[in-house]
Order: C-alpha cells, then sequence, then structure tokens
C-alpha cells in the first residue's frame, strides 16, 4: 500500500482587516530572494567585486524578471485578460507570473545593468549573480 501526504492548505496571514494577504508563496519568494542574493554577495566578495553590483543588479533582475513574467502571462498565455481589463491587465503586476518570460526578462534586465548602467564586465557579475540562483531557488 502506497502512503500518500494528505492535502492540506496552507492559510494566509491577513493584516490591517485583510486589506494586505501573505501567503506561503510571497513569502517563499521574499525569503529565495534573499538567499540567493546573499550567496551571490557573498561570492562577488570572494572574487573582489564590488559588492554594491551584486546586491543592485540582483534587485534590478528580480524585477525585471517578474515585469516580463507577468507580461508574457498575460500577452502570451491570457490574451483575454488584455480584451476584457484593458492596460490594468498589464498593470497588475502581481496577478500571474510565466517562468519563461521571467528568465527572459531577467537576462534582459542583468545585461542592460552591467553593460549599459554601471559597465563592468559583464559574464563574471553575470557568473556571480548566476551563482545565487540556485541556492534560492530551493524555495521556490
Amino acid at each position: 500500500m502506497l502512503a500518500a501526504i494528505p492535502y492540506f492548505t496552507i492559510p494566509l496571514m491577513e493584516f490591517w482587516d485583510g486589506r494586505i494577504v501573505v501567503d506561503a508563496w510571497a513569502i517563499s519568494v521574499c525569503l529565495a530572494f534573499v538567499v540567493g542574493m546573499e550567496v551571490a554577495r557573498a561570492r562577488g566578495l570572494r572574487l573582489g567585486l564590488d559588492v554594491r553590483d551584486i546586491v543592485d543588479a540582483s534587485v534590478v533582475i528580480v524585477g525585471t524578471g517578474f515585469l516580463f513574467g507577468h507580461m508574457v502571462h498575460v500577452l502570451a498565455y491570457n490574451p483575454h485578460q488584455l480584451e476584457e481589463q484593458g492596460i490594468m491587465a498589464l498593470l497588475r503586476v502581481w496577478a500571474g507570473f510565466s517562468s519563461t518570460g521571467g528568465f527572459i526578462g531577467a537576462v534582459l534586465g542583468g545585461f542592460v545593468f552591467f553593460t549599459k548602467i554601471r559597465k563592468v564586465p559583464f559574464w563574471v557579475h553575470a557568473d556571480t549573480i548566476m551563482f545565487g540562483l540556485p541556492f534560492g531557488w530551493i524555495f521556490g
């Protein structure tokens, strides 16, 4: 006989009379970001890189990843939302994500940040950021 893990629901945490709702996914994403960034930051220190470049790039990369992930979610997978809700479907960035769009956005965000904004060697910095990804992904 096979044993199965019983289905259970993780409760939502509500603050300020339900105006702010925190779920397990949001907590996991925040934890993943912090862990991944800290691992990348530590590697950057070992390699003699400016830690500000690593931390700032982490924020930009995750931000563009979420932005593009939502855009692909709406434009490629759910174009009916654009027809029904108009531009608000794109502006509600919390309302659905595409991992493919997220990866595309993260790569583009990192490339622009390292080549146009900070103008530092791309590959060593990108490799340092990428080193932290699997450690953060554990929580995803």
